[in-house]
C-alpha cells in the first residue's frame, strides 16, 4: 500500500491527468478496497474513472466501473451494480486481459448470490475458474462462491468440501473485504449445523487436503477419480450458437439481426429456443453459459486498449449513479 501512495504521489508531481495516474489510482483503489477503506477506495476508483473518461480510455473507464461495481454491491445498490456489470461485462470479455477480466466476474458472480440467483452465480464463478492463467485469490473466491452456490442448494457436502478446498487456496492468495468474508463465514456455519459433526468434519478436511488443481476439478465438477463424463453433443443448433454468442458481445436483438441478415423476429425465436433448451432465464444467463462453455482468451487487440471503442461503458457512467452522472459533453467524449 505504501508503494502504491509513493507511485501516486510521483505520478501527481510530474504533472498527474496522464493514464499512468489513472492506472495508479485503479490499483490502489483496488488494493484499499481488499483492506475495507471503503472512502478512501472510493475517491480513487472515482478519479480512475474520471482521468479515463477524459482521456477517452475505455478500458480504464470499465476497469474502473467494474470496481465501482463491487462496491456499489457490498453497499446494498444491487441494482445500480447490476447495471454497471451488465455494461461493462461484455466489452471486458471481448478486450480484457484474463486477470482483469477474473475479478469483474467474481463480482458478477457474488451479485447474482446476493440475488439469489444461483443458476447465473454458479455460470459466472465457473467462468472465473475457466479463465488462464489463474491467480489464487480469483480461484479462491471463485471456489468460494460455488461453495456458497451449493450451501444455498443444501448440498451441504459439496460446500462444505469446497471451503476446505478454498481455505487451503487463501493460505497463498491473501483475504478478501469483510463483506466476502462474512458470507463465506454464515455458509459455513449454517453447512455445519446441517450435517453431524463428525461428517461435516470429515467433509472440510477432505477438501483441505486437495492441492489447487485437484480443488478447481472438483469446483468444475469432478468430483473425484474416474469421473470424467464424455462431453454431451452441443444442445443449440449452429444458427442459435451464432445468436447465442452475439449476446455475449452484448448485442441487441436489431443489432443481431443486422449483423445476421435476418429479421428481429428470427432472432427473437431463436433466443426464446435457446432459453428453453438451457433452462435459462435471461439474456444474461445465456452470456454466462456460453462463456462458460467455451471458454477462450480474449482477442490480440489489434489497436491498442485507448482506441478502443466500447459503447457500453459509454451509456452505462450515467445509468449506474456513479460520480452522481457526468455531464453530457464528458459522455460524448468516450
Amino acid at each position: 500500500a505504501r508503494q502504491a501512495d509513493e507511485a501516486v504521489a510521483l505520478e501527481r508531481e510530474r504533472g498527474g491527468g496522464t493514464a499512468r495516474l489513472g492506472r495508479l489510482l485503479l490499483l490502489r483503489g483496488t488494493i484499499r478496497q481488499l483492506a475495507d477503506e471503503r472512502e478512501a477506495s472510493r475517491a480513487d476508483l472515482t478519479g480512475a474513472l474520471n482521468i479515463g473518461l477524459r482521456l477517452s480510455h475505455n478500458m480504464l473507464t470499465a476497469l474502473s466501473l467494474g470496481q465501482i461495481a463491487r462496491q456499489q454491491m457490498e453497499n446494498g445498490e444491487l441494482g445500480s451494480a447490476e447495471q454497471t456489470i451488465r455494461r461493462v461485462l461484455p466489452a471486458l470479455r471481448r478486450h480484457a486481459a484474463p486477470f482483469r477480466l477474473r475479478s469483474v466476474l467474481v463480482t458478477a458472480g457474488a451479485l447474482a448470490l446476493e440475488k439469489d440467483d444461483l443458476t447465473l452465480a454458479e455460470a459466472h464463478f465457473t467462468e472465473v475458474l475457466c479463465v488462464r492463467p489463474a491467480h489464487p485469490s480469483d480461484t479462491a473466491a471463485a471456489i468460494e462462491g460455488l461453495a456458497l452456490v451449493a450451501t444455498r442448494a443444501r448440498r451441504f457436502d459439496r460446500g462444505l468440501r469446497l471451503l476446505g478446498a478454498a481455505e487451503r487456496i487463501r493460505d497463498n492468495a491473501g483475504r478478501d473485504t469483510e463483506w466476502w468474508r462474512r458470507r463465506v463465514h454464515e455458509a459455513r456455519e449454517t453447512a455445519l449445523r446441517a450435517m453431524p459433526p463428525a461428517r461435516a468434519e470429515a467433509w472440510l478436511d477432505s477438501g483441505q487436503g486437495l492441492p489447487e488443481h485437484q480443488a478447481i476439478s472438483l469446483a468444475l465438477g469432478d468430483d473425484g477419480p474416474g469421473t470424467h463424463h464424455k462431453r454431451p453433443a452441443h444442445p443449440l443448433s449452429r444458427r442459435e450458437r451464432d445468436v447465442a454468442e452475439l449476446v455475449v458481445e452484448g448485442l441487441t436483438n436489431r443489432q443481431i439481426a443486422a449483423r445476421m441478415h435476418v429479421s428481429v423476429r428470427t432472432v427473437e425465436t431463436h433466443i426464446r429456443h435457446i432459453r428453453t433448451t438451457l433452462g435459462l432465464r435471461s439474456r444474461a444467463h445465456i452470456a454466462a453459459w456460453v462463456a462458460q462453455r467455451q471458454p477462450k482468451p480474449p482477442a490480440r487487440l489489434t489497436t491498442p486498449p485507448t482506441e478502443q471503442r466500447m459503447p457500453q461503458v459509454r451509456s452505462v457512467v450515467h445509468g449506474a449513479g456513479v460520480l452522481g452522472g457526468p455531464n453530457p459533453r464528458q459522455l460524448n467524449e468516450t
